[in-house]
């Protein structure tokens, strides 16, 4: 009867503790990304295409992400990599780092990828795939 009880919960334990989400987040970031609006920053103002003239794109490999901005402007093209960290919430998240950065916290819903600074007055941006 022990080894009973013991065997289901172990089996509960083990059922609890799948992530397959928080695993699938980083594969489910590779890919090319079109930007749809960015919210926050001091002011709160928020920016789309349509308000700024610009595009801008994501492009995101398993080791580079690049951000193309009116289709074929590279502004920048950098290593990066996914750790969860502790955000300023207390919660431990995933978050993409590109080089020393501040951590951008990673949320996929659907075809959309939300990034989220992770400081105060920080800047959330999203995008859709493509």
């Amino acid at each position: 009867m022990k080894k009973l009880l013991f065997l289901l919960l172990v089996s509960l334990f083990m059922v609890g503790c799948s992530n397959d989400d928080d695993q699938s987040n980083s594969l489910n970031l590779i890919g090319t990304w079109d930007w749809v609006r960015s919210s926050g920053g001091i002011t709160g103002e928020t920016t789309t295409p349509e308000s700024t003239g610009t595009s801008m794109t994501l492009e995101i490999t398993n080791t580079t992400i690049t951000r193309i901005v009116d289709n074929d402007l590279i502004i920048s093209e950098n290593a990066y990599s996914i750790q969860v960290r502790e955000t300023m919430s207390g919660e431990f998240r995933e978050m993409l780092i590109v080089g020393d950065g501040i951590g951008q916290i990673i949320t996929i819903e659907g075809n959309s990828l939300i990034l989220t600074g992770d400081c105060n007055d920080c800047v959330t941006s999203e995008y859709v795939k493509q």
